[in-house]
């Protein structure tokens, strides 16, 4: 049986339970803003990305640790990012 081209482009199928908190940040926010003036991650940076989970408190994630998770939940980066840095004041984020 012949498959097309489509069907090879297909994300893989992840059970939601056996996610990790990051996986499920990544997940759930890929397309969509999780919160008010936070981009989709798809449109950070890698480097952003890491700084930004460092600062809502995932701990020491490293640059290679977030790329190997974002291919292998088969997320896509953006080729134009529009986050390439954040700064922080107190409890309030800004997205550079």
């Amino acid at each position: 049986m012949a498959t097309s081209k489509s069907d090879k482009r297909q994300r893989p199928e992840v059970s939601f339970e056996s996610l990790n908190k990051l996986e499920i940040f990544l997940a759930l926010g890929w397309e969509v803003s999780l919160g008010s003036g936070i981009p989709p991650f798809h449109q950070f940076t890698d480097e952003a990305l890491v700084s930004f989970f460092r600062m809502i408190g995932l701990g020491q994630l490293t640059l290679d640790a977030l790329r190997k998770t974002r291919q292998r939940l088969g997320l896509a980066k953006t080729s134009e990012p529009l986050v390439r840095g954040i700064e922080r004041n107190k409890d309030k984020f800004r997205f550079v």
